[in-house]
């Protein structure tokens, strides 16, 4: 039959028909509501489905499967049928979605449903948070797998296989994990299944191995990471290290080491981009928590956990150790994790506390390869000084100094570092993207698992980063929900995500108590950007359209010697002369130096050149050049003395940048 009159289609002439018993052609009634049949599109053959991701026929039977992404809590698997309506949004996997008030009668339940991360009752290996579809196999290397339908989570990286009866699967089983499985093929020739990861940019094949895996050391004693358990003195080439802001570890103390698999495997050093890591490279990080809050005395140790690097993926494997009580050694927890419940003395008040020791399949969630692996090993993280053989140095010059890195750092100085929540130096601003460094940028990410377009990274700048005013991927019943609402917390969706902890929460796993400390940064952050504007209000406000000719970024309408990019930067007055940023060299009994005004959350970097006929601009050397965002403005004087880049007889100009 032809389809119903639509706009899209091109006049009375149309390149299909819809077959004749498609559900939908000619009905008068849709769940006890009223239809036109000449309204209703007969290309429709089934229906209630959120998010599909992705489809298959079974090559054999030419059954139709269906991957469905879930909302907030579960992930589904639908046999599509003539007529099936999969509930959504009454239902999601099994039970009812949120107001939802139809009985399950009246919907096909999925073949399978599994539940997100946060749901610690089942299983890390059947968890997951964006499920990925997904091939029924017909090959000749598995017999085993023969039949079966082999899917994925994008998020937590497990990867199953399925059978089913048409009615509910008969057979669910985990059969290894994989970092960010983003699509699915076979091999024509045989029939292998294919995966593509979008974090490596690579296809991968489904094989049996018939190498017998390697066991690993059942407690910490055993791994020879501490020559002494009882003052956890590392062993020789175990070397200790710190961040300028750790993850938010649910009130955990940590401490940190690290293992390079030799000198002549050295780790590619960048200033503002992940790291890359030889084969072998070894972080270990060690857990502790306060009985008592507040009193360092009643410190119970709890975990230690173990990353390894390696060659194959998805680019290397964690593991965790929980210790013994008495504290003389830790044993290797079972490979879904498992979860304890632990009794705090808060002020008097005795709470119940679940620490979750992470499943091996949890641990890569986080350390995803294109995020860097080893998250906290990174430039901004590491750009601290530390005491290293009774001498306190910045440790990326100590990481060079010692050999690690294939390059020289130059001046730490002139690197970025994130900032503490409590660091009342740099901006609020500087301190929540700090905080989402830390938290969120593993996932959220050019190419990460994150959903969205949220780029949680401390080096975009904010008109970059698709935080202000963008749309959220799932606005929780509240369409007023944006990322970030200048002015409005509760319109704001990430302060919203890390205010709660369950289905939705963020991070969507390894806490189960809510970071308060940062949730008030937040907050506070987000009431204080209130009266900002982008740059193309800011145009507006000032010359009435983006596109008048005064309004251009480097037009300079009162010609006091500052753009408008300037102007918007330092917050001058664009048509105002006597209202203007000032940069130069004064001059005296004292030594010359540059002053200028450094405007509260705003970059400046002060550069040189000896000559301006062939200029070769370089960063002044020097601490009080370093890249801060400040909280208030504040005076700099940067003297001019002789040096290798820090010239007496020069010409000086500043970069001014966006947070």
């Amino acid at each position: 039959l032809p389809p119903n009159p639509h706009p899209a289609i091109n006049g009375p002439a149309t390149n299909y028909l819809v077959p004749t018993d498609n559900p939908y052609i000619g009905i008068t009634n849709f769940y006890g509501q009223p239809v036109d049949p000449a309204e209703v599109r007969t290309e429709f053959y089934a229906t209630g489905l959120r998010n599909p991701y992705r489809f298959t026929f079974d090559p054999v039977n030419g059954e139709l499967l269906c991957a469905d992404v879930g909302q907030g809590s579960w992930e589904e698997v639908n046999l599509i049928t003539n007529g099936g309506n999969y509930g959504w949004a009454q239902r999601e996997g099994f039970v009812a979605y949120s107001g939802g008030t139809q009985p399950a009668s009246l919907y096909t339940s999925p073949l399978l449903a599994y539940p997100h991360t946060w749901n610690t009752s089942v299983p890390a290996s059947f968890r997951g948070n964006s499920i990925t579809g997904g091939r029924v196999y017909y090959g000749t290397n598995m017999p085993a797998l023969n039949g079966h339908y082999i899917f994925a989570d994008y998020v937590s990286g497990n990867i199953w296989s399925m059978t089913h009866d048409g009615v509910t699967n008969t057979l669910f089983q985990h059969l290894f994990n994989e970092g960010g499985p983003i699509t699915f093929g076979a091999d024509p020739r045989n029939g292998d299944i294919l995966f593509g990861r979008i974090s490596s940019l690579t296809v991968r094949r489904i094989i049996q191995s018939t190498e017998p895996t390697n066991a690993l050391p059942p407690t910490l004693a055993d791994t020879g990471v501490f020559q002494d358990l009882e003052t956890l003195e590392p062993s020789r080439g175990v070397v200790p290290y710190d961040l300028n802001l750790p993850f938010w570890s649910d009130n955990a103390i940590k401490s940190r080491w690290f293992n390079a698999p030799g000198t002549n495997l050295l780790i590619t050093f960048s200033p503002d981009a992940p790291w890359v890591f030889p084969t072998g490279m070894i972080w270990v990080k060690h857990f502790e928590l306060e009985l008592t809050n507040g009193d360092p005395a009643s410190a119970r140790r709890l975990e230690t956990r173990l990353l390894v690097k390696n060659g194959t993926t998805p680019g290397g494997y964690g593991v965790t150790y929980r210790w013994t009580d008495p504290p003389t050694n830790a044993v290797l927890v079972p490979e879904d994790g498992m979860n304890e419940e632990i009794l705090i003395d808060e002020s008097g008040i005795i709470r119940t506390q679940v620490w979750r020791y992470p499943s091996r399949g949890e641990c890569l969630v986080c350390h995803q390869t294109g995020a860097g692996f080893g998250l906290g090993f990174n430039t901004p993280q590491l750009n601290r000084p530390y005491p290293h053989a009774g001498l306190t140095t910045n440790q990326l010059t100590a990481l060079a100094d010692a050999g690690y890195l294939d390059t020289p750092v130059g001046d730490p100085s002139a690197l970025r570092r994130l900032a503490h929540a409590t660091n009342s130096a740099y901006s609020l601003e500087y301190r929540v993207r700090s905080y989402l460094q830390a938290n969120c940028a593993q996932c959220h990410r050019p190419g990460g698992s994150g959903i969205g377009a949220m780029d949680a990274r401390i080096y975009p700048s904010l008109p970059e980063a698709g935080l202000i005013d963008a749309a959220v991927n799932d606005d929780f019943g509240n369409p007023a929900y944006r990322i970030i609402v200048r002015g409005a917390p509760t319109n704001s969706m990430l302060l919203h995500r890390i205010s709660f902890r369950g289905p939705g929460q963020m991070p969507p796993l390894a806490s189960n108590l809510i970071d308060t400390q940062n949730v008030a940064l937040v907050t506070a952050w987000i009431q204080s950007i209130a009266g900002d504007l982008t740059f193309e209000e800011w145009q507006v406000l000032h010359f009435g359209s983006s596109g008048h000719p005064d309004a251009a970024a480097h037009a300079d309408p009162d010609e006091d010697g500052n753009d408008n990019s300037t102007e918007y930067l330092t917050g001058t007055q664009p048509t105002n002369s006597m209202d203007r940023w000032t940069f130069g060299i004064g001059t005296g009994a004292e030594p010359p130096a540059v002053r200028f005004e450094r405007t509260a959350n705003t970059g400046f970097e002060v550069e040189t050149t000896e000559s301006l006929t062939d200029p070769q601009w370089q960063r002044v050397d020097d601490p009080a050049n370093a890249p801060i965002f400040s909280a208030s403005d504040e005076m700099v004087t940067l003297p001019v003395t002789a040096g290798t880049n820090n010239v007496e007889a020069g010409h000086y100009r500043a970069r001014i940048y966006d947070p």
